[in-house]
C-alpha cells in the first residue's frame, strides 16, 4: 500500500511540473507573470478499494474458558491440527450441570404457580365452599320453619318461650354460618388478584433467565477451536 501512494505522488508532481512549464510557455515574455512564494508541504494521496483481511502466516490465536475448573479431558496434543469447531477440552461441568438442574426446576415450579395463579382456586376447593353453602342454607331455611313452628305453639301456650329463644338462637347461628360460607366462596373464587398474577409473571420470568445463564455457563465448559490451526501450547492455570 505505500509503495502505491509514493508511485501516485511522483506521477501528480511530474503532471503538475508540466502543466506548469507548458503555461510558462505560452506566456509571452513581456506580460506580467503571477508570483508565488515557494513554500514546502507534503504531498499525499489516497486509494479507496474493497479486499479480504487474512490472518498473518503464524499468528498465535489464545483460546480459553470463561470459566474456572478443573481440566477433565484434552482431545489433542501440542503440534496436533484441529479444524474450526472441532473441540479441543472440556472442563469439569457436574456443578454447572447441578445449576442447570437447579435452574429448571426452579423453572418448572414458577410455570406450575404462574398456570395455578391463571386457572385461580382449584375446582374441588371452589366446588366444596359451594356445596358449603348450600347446606347452610338448607340449615337456615329449616331453622326458620322451626321458629315459626315454636311461635305458633307458644301463642296456643303449648311450648314454653324457652323453646321460642333455643329457636331464635338456632336460626341466628345458622345464618351467620350462611354468611361465613359465602364469605368464603367468594373469597375461593377470586383467590387471586391481578397482583398476585403479576408477582407469578415476574417469577417465572427471572426463572427463565437464570436458566438460560446456567445453560451457557454449561457451554463455557467445553472449548473448541475458534479457526484452523496447530495446537502451539497448552497452559493451565
Amino acid at each position: 500500500m505505500k509503495k502505491i501512494g509514493i508511485v501516485i505522488a511522483s506521477v501528480a508532481v511530474l503532471a503538475l511540473g508540466w502543466l506548469g512549464w507548458r503555461a510558462i510557455g505560452r506566456t509571452d515574455v513581456g506580460a506580467d507573470a503571477p508570483a508565488a512564494v515557494v513554500s514546502r508541504r507534503d504531498l499525499s494521496a489516497s486509494v479507496l478499494a474493497t479486499g479480504a483481511i487474512r490472518p498473518q502466516v503464524g499468528a498465535e490465536v489464545k483460546v480459553g474458558s470463561r470459566v474456572s475448573g478443573v481440566l477433565q479431558k484434552l482431545h489433542f496434543n501440542i503440534g496436533d491440527a484441529v479444524r474450526k469447531g472441532e473441540l479441543i477440552a472440556e472442563l469439569d461441568d457436574r456443578d454447572l450441570r447441578a445449576r442447570v438442574a437447579q435452574a429448571e426446576a426452579a423453572l418448572q415450579g414458577a410455570l406450575a404457580r404462574l398456570a395455578l395463579v391463571h386457572l385461580g382456586a382449584r375446582q374441588q376447593e371452589i366446588a366444596q365452599a359451594r356445596s358449603a353453602v348450600v347446606d347452610a342454607e338448607a340449615t337456615r331455611a329449616l331453622a326458620e320453619k322451626q321458629l315459626e313452628r315454636q311461635a305458633a305453639l307458644f301463642a296456643e301456650k303449648l311450648v314454653p318461650q324457652s323453646d321460642v329463644d333455643l329457636a331464635v338462637k338456632n336460626l341466628d347461628s345458622a345464618a351467620a354460618k350462611l354468611e361465613a360460607d359465602r364469605e368464603r366462596l367468594s373469597l375461593v373464587e377470586r383467590k387471586y388478584l391481578p397482583e398476585d398474577v403479576a408477582v407469578a409473571e415476574a417469577q417465572a420470568a427471572e426463572a427463565r433467565a437464570s436458566l438460560s445463564l446456567a445453560r451457557t455457563q454449561l457451554s463455557y465448559a467445553r472449548i473448541a477451536a475458534p479457526i484452523d490451526g496447530v495446537i502451539a501450547s497448552v497452559s493451565t492455570q
